[in-house]
């Protein structure tokens, strides 16, 4: 068990050059910005990020600041929205347009607590005075005022298919309401509530038991994730897509909802700000740091196969599949035991070539010791997985009878001189005692005669 588990880890390490298999891939940090980072948006192709100790918006690309715009409010909630951001403030929401420079805002009857964009309407929540406010875009008109006590802190409202969910002032009662038709239905949950988002015709709910809830239309509970304690400080949710994930900012935690599971990584320090793009998560660290998660998920187990093909030598082959469609490489890995005791296994890993079935190949060999085989799949962004290893016997060495070739000088069959000699002695040295006793017969009847 030990040596195959030291197997394994040296497999790992020695795949370490070929871009462990998790549910994101690992944190990948640019650098420090030195900004006092407020809220952040993204907007291909950069990065927007307020900068609360100027207040100023930076554009950040390829992990520098390009420029900065002067926005005269403090910004609370930036938002994509087409080609332009919406910046929320104390009192007025702005769409800003980095290509022209432009902007477009309208002043709010309140204090705006949450955003949440549904097409193209922004319904904002405004405690005091206790409404939901529809505006159109990209006009900024005013068109629904909706009475509603909202908690008044981000994350309180989310808009999807239709609905509107909104957490009421208690923070434990969840709320849906219909804006075409006003219908409202509300049901308490059994904690309060920390952030919730729109899932299709659902709503995701994170609570602060550090649990997520997944909620029908009809207000019952069809899923109960948990997550790790104290997840739910600063926790907030994001869809991407049919896809739900998570950033803990106390955890320094990015994780993804899937099948009833929480998957994540961890950052290893704690988050002020994140932001959704299409293929990845960004984030900013509490010491400044800038930095992202792919959204990749990593590869199926890959099956292996694996068939000898004479003298010691094998084939293997083996077939992945990726649920993100960006499956890159295969690598084969030989491990062969030590003959030195305690001494981990040596190994040789190789890269597998793609066949035209769509399996992946590569050729090994195996002489006098036993080898562990395993393939292993990466993906575009590094993330992997590896197959069951396989375990090859090494062919054991044949016992054979040793044959002398007989010499010229000895012929086969024929005895040597030497071997004539010592026969004819032999012979002579029996004799001996036959004569001495006929001698003694002889002699003994003649002195009877006389």
């Amino acid at each position: 068990m030990r040596q195959v588990l030291a197997a394994l880890v040296l497999a790992a390490l020695a795949l370490a050059a070929a871009p462990h298999a998790q549910a994101l891939s690992k944190p990948r940090i640019i650098g420090e910005l030195g900004l006092a980072a407020g809220p952040i948006a993204y907007l291909e192709p950069s990065l927007w990020v307020y900068d609360a100790g100027r207040g100023v918006l930076a554009e950040v690309r390829d992990g520098v600041v390009a420029r900065e715009v002067e926005l005269g409010a403090r910004a609370r909630i930036i938002q994509p929205y087409g080609g332009g951001l919406l910046i929320l403030t104390a009192r007025s929401l702005t769409l800003y347009n980095p290509g022209t420079g432009g902007k477009e805002t309208v002043e709010l009857e309140g204090n705006p607590v949450s955003l949440t964009l549904s097409g193209d309407s922004a319904w904002i929540a405004l405690q005091p005075p206790g409404l939901i406010l529809e505006i159109t875009l990209p006009d900024l008109t005013p068109v629904r005022r909706i009475p509603v006590e909202v908690l008044g802190k981000e994350g309180s409202i989310a808009a999807g298919d239709g609905a509107l969910w909104a957490v009421l002032e208690d923070g434990r009662t969840l709320l849906r309401l219909e804006p075409e038709t006003g219908e409202r239905r509300a049901v308490e949950l059994d904690a309060a509530i920390a952030y919730v988002a729109a899932l299709g015709e659902r709503a995701a709910i994170a609570l602060a038991d550090d649990t997520i809830r997944i909620i029908g239309p009809s207000l019952q509970a069809e899923e109960r994730i948990e997550l790790e304690r104290g997840a739910s400080s600063g926790i907030r949710l994001t869809t991407i897509g049919e896809r739900l994930f998570y950033v803990s900012e106390a955890l320094g935690a990015i994780g993804e909802i899937e099948g009833g599971e929480a998957r994540e990584v961890r950052v290893g320090k704690s988050l002020v700000a994140s932001a959704p793009a299409p293929d990845r998560i960004w984030f900013i660290t509490s010491g400044g740091e800038l930095g992202w998660v792919w959204l990749s998920r990593p590869p199926e187990r890959p099956i292996l196969q694996v068939r000898p093909i004479g003298e010691g030598n094998y084939v293997a082959r083996a077939w992945a599949e990726d649920p993100d469609g960006d499956l890159e490489k295969l690598y084969l890995t030989v491990l062969e035991e030590s003959e030195i005791p305690n001494v981990p296994p040596t190994n040789k890993t190789v890269e597998m070539k793609k066949d035209e079935d769509g399996w992946w190949a590569a050729g090994f060999t195996v002489r006098d010791r036993d080898v562990q085989v395993l393939a292993v799949a990466v993906d575009a962004v590094g993330n992997r997985a590896e197959s069951k290893p396989l375990t090859i016997r090494a062919e054991k060495p044949r016992t054979e009878a040793t044959t002398i070739t007989p010499t010229e000088e000895q012929p086969q069959g024929q005895p040597s001189p030497g071997a004539d000699l010592f026969a004819v002695g032999s012979s002579l040295t029996l004799l001996i005692p036959i004569i001495l006793a006929l001698l003694f017969f002889r002699r003994r009847r003649r002195r009877r005669r006389r």
